[in-house]
């Protein structure tokens, strides 16, 4: 009997459909599965006002499949049940949100103070810092301060490029020269400050933990925003606000410190003097006055009017706000007595910042400080410290003080004319209503308020 034996290759060729067959089939079942899990999701994008944000980006983490939301903050994207969604916009912080079988998330975005350097204050609004074509320079707060200074302007020596500060005297609480560019007038060459809106000719009032940023206008263009007053510059500042719907959060900022000269004069002590003095007799003819002899190192008279001099601030804020109110209240006091004795300068700031929701279009708000100075300067012994005789001292055996003529005895000068003190009162600031509409426009109208009021 004969038998035909199966042929090889039509065995392997049965064997390989019914492998492909059952891939294929495994392929759709799974494919049935993966579209079974997806659905659709809708949702809405807010800021932490309860604005809607156009023009956020979604996307499915991990893919390159999303979408952005419209010009009423809604988005939709069909995505699995797994999925997580990622959404991002610039000045943002960017949120992971898992899906976890959701057909629709709505969600709020928390601003990213970290890329707030990213958008610049001009005159008229917010701008994108690569869109700005004017020279303009920004200076955040965490910059400021870094320097224990008296005045915000001082905070700005070094840090922009084109503006110079000069400290006007080195007493306690002395302000600060500006100048934008160098000198551009014969007449008065100080930049315009904007504070919040409001226009000022300084802004000593400042506590330096109160600014958010300064942004300093450098070139022409600030002219076209301000007139002339823009002439010679101008620094715009912007002081931190409260947010809504926010905790609120409690900021104590406090540092002490102690101020010193840094190098004396090299002056000649009482017998070095008393010898100068000989000569000079000699040199014209004259008998010597002193006896060398008598002398000794003397008296220092440096020594006699400056001091190691203390520096205190302690700065307690308190922010945050419901879906109505948001408020920003700071209380600064700064001490600083100067190294010269008899001098010192103290500040006490109140800030608030407040604004109040009246409706979704109109929003009602006010920054307003209160400042109190004290400020005492020295009696003009500086001068006299440096030309009074080294042979003389301070005060006589009994007591009184030594007439060391021809120059008044600096430390007479301390207890006699130490009454050069002074009282000044100021508050600075503005109200604001803002009415927002046809959807993309928004209506300010700004009244400002600048009352002083000295005593002494």
């Amino acid at each position: 009997m004969k038998h035909k034996l199966p042929q090889e290759g039509s065995q392997l060729g049965l064997t390989g459909r019914l492998r492909y067959f059952l891939f294929g089939l495994v392929f759709l079942c799974l494919a049935q599965v993966t579209l079974a899990q997806s659905n659709q999701i809708t949702g809405v994008v807010k800021d932490s006002g309860g604005e809607p944000l156009p023009g956020v980006n979604v996307l499915i983490k991990g893919t390159t499949t999303g979408t952005v939301t419209d010009l009423d903050g809604r988005y939709s994207l069909s995505a699995p049940t797994d999925a997580t969604l990622v959404f991002s916009f610039v000045g943002f912080t960017t949120q992971e949100i898992p899906v976890n079988g959701r057909s629709q998330i709505d969600l709020v975005l928390a601003d990213d103070t970290s890329n707030l350097d990213e958008f610049i204050v001009v005159g008229y609004g917010l701008q994108r810092k690569s869109d700005l074509t004017g020279s303009i320079s920004s200076v955040k707060s965490e910059e400021l301060n870094r320097l224990p200074v008296s005045d915000v302007t001082q905070a700005l020596q070094g840090r922009v490029s084109g503006v110079q500060i000069t400290s006007n005297s080195g007493a306690p609480g002395a302000g600060a020269t500006v100048r934008i560019r160098g000198v551009g007038t014969l007449n008065n060459s100080d930049p315009l400050f904007v504070v919040d809106g409001m226009l000022l000719d300084n802004i000593d009032f400042l506590n330096p933990n109160d600014v958010e940023s300064m942004e300093v206008l450098k070139d022409a263009s600030a002219t076209a925003i301000y007139g002339s007053r823009g002439a010679n510059g101008v620094i715009i500042v912007t002081t931190k606000q409260g947010k809504f719907d926010t905790k609120t959060s409690i900021n104590v900022d406090a540092y002490t410190g102690v101020q010193q000269v840094a190098r004396k004069i090299d002056l000649v002590n009482a017998r070095q003097f008393a010898e100068l003095a000989n000569e000079l007799e000699q040199n014209v003819g004259n008998q010597p006055i002193y006896n060398v002899n008598d002398f000794g190192v003397g008296t220092d008279w440096q020594n006699e009017i400056f001091r190691s001099a203390p520096v205190n601030n302690l700065t307690i804020g308190a922010s945050g706000g419901n879906s109505n109110t948001s408020y920003n209240l700071s209380v600064n006091y700064f001490d600083q007595k100067g190294v010269v004795k008899e001098s010192e300068f103290e500040r006490l700031t109140i800030r608030l910042n407040n604004q109040y929701k009246l409706s979704d279009a109109v929003t009602f708000g006010h920054n307003f400080s209160f400042i109190y100075f004290n400020q005492q300067n020295e009696p003009g012994v500086v001068g006299n410290a440096y030309r009074a005789y080294p042979i003389f001292a301070p005060r006589n055996a009994d007591g009184t003080y030594t007439n060391t003529a021809p120059v008044g005895n600096p430390a007479a000068q301390f207890e006699y004319n130490s009454n050069n003190r002074s009282h000044n009162y100021r508050g600075v600031g503005n109200f604001f209503m803002d009415v927002k509409f046809l959807k993309d426009f928004t209506f300010r109208s700004n009244l400002g308020l600048d009352l002083a009021f000295a005593d002494g």
